[in-house]
């Protein structure tokens, strides 16, 4: 029983890694691209922090969880600038 919950854990710490990596890779190339609609990276970037931040809670790294509740906080305020404001 204990493998099998090992097992959950490693492919969902998995799964959050590169959910968050991808987003955060398709929120830059949105931004680049400098079209109207690429004010929506800031939502998949918030998106994606928070993903890779449950991530680094996981693995108790915690450089990484600084990183990404600096990048949570930086998101909220593009995303609140470019859509709500």
């Amino acid at each position: 029983m204990e493998s099998k919950s090992l097992h959950w854990q490693q492919n969902r710490a998995i799964a959050l890694e590169w959910s968050g990596a991808i987003l955060g890779m398709s929120g830059s190339l949105i931004m680049s691209v400098n079209q109207p609609w690429s004010k929506w990276a800031w939502a998949i970037w918030l998106v994606s922090n928070l993903l890779l931040l449950f991530y680094a809670l996981m693995r108790r790294s915690y450089g990484l969880i600084t990183m990404q509740v600096f990048f949570t906080g930086t998101s909220m305020l593009g995303f609140y600038r470019w859509i709500i404001a």
